[in-house]
């Protein structure tokens, strides 16, 4: 009877323990969590950079500087700031350490060659690739690694937002938003936004606050069911 209990018992043993090899551990599976949290938290650190690039003509030097428009992310696990560095005038980098290795990472063209400071020298960093490029990838090694990113100015043009009348701006990441400073949005695209380009104007209404101007030609193009509107320029 005891041989058959503990047979039972190595039996749920090794189960348990075939499932945590294949499923991995809970612990795994929160820092896999915490690794996927760091990509999406870089990406749109990357994304608010080419945001303050075409709004300004210039890359934020600091993440305090673009975050004045955006909240500062930090890391899910230590809530430190993530490393961001302007690596000229187009180009810069985005830093975190990664507990596990991204798949395809092998394949990845990583190098080992040393950063300059102010960055950690365990940090490995391969060469700037053209965000939204074919090479605009997010895997990564274990450890912490540097995703080196440069602008293309043509296909990022500069598109400072004009002054409209009675103190007002037009502003927003599609010039979709009229109002008297200038505020962040996100950066979807809607066909309505080329409505108020074309068929309003950016003023000072009635009660004193900044707006599109209501025109005929304005409510029809937002009326259409045809979708058919004209291009933003």
């Amino acid at each position: 009877m005891k041989i058959f209990v503990y047979a039972v018992i190595g039996l749920v043993a090794a189960v348990v323990i075939v499932g945590i090899v294949l499923v991995g551990s809970p612990g795994n599976e929160r820092a896999q969590q915490f690794d996927i949290r760091r990509v999406n938290d870089l990406q749109q650190i990357q994304s608010q950079a080419v945001d303050y690039w075409q709004r300004t003509g210039k890359l934020p030097a600091t993440l305090g500087e673009y975050a004045v428009d955006y909240r500062p992310l930090t890391d899910p696990e230590t809530n430190a700031l993530y490393e961001y560095r302007v690596t000229a005038s187009t180009t810069f980098e985005v830093c975190a350490t990664f507990f596990t290795e991204a798949s395809d990472a092998v394949t990845s063209g990583y190098t080992s060659r040393k950063p300059s400071a102010p960055i950690s020298a365990d940090v490995t960093r391969p060469a700037p690739v053209p965000v939204g490029g074919g090479g605009d990838t997010w895997n990564h090694p274990a450890g912490r690694f540097c995703f080196a990113r440069a602008i293309n100015p043509t296909l990022y043009p500069p598109t400072p937002k004009p002054v409209a009348t009675g103190g007002c701006l037009i502003t927003g990441c599609s010039g979709q938003v009229c109002a008297e400073n200038e505020v962040a949005t996100t950066c979807e695209f809607q066909p309505e936004y080329a409505c108020y380009k074309q068929y309003s104007r950016c003023e000072r209404q009635g009660d004193g606050r900044c707006g599109w101007a209501a025109t005929p030609e304005l409510s029809q193009c937002l009326n259409s069911s045809t979708k058919q509107l004209p291009p933003m320029d």
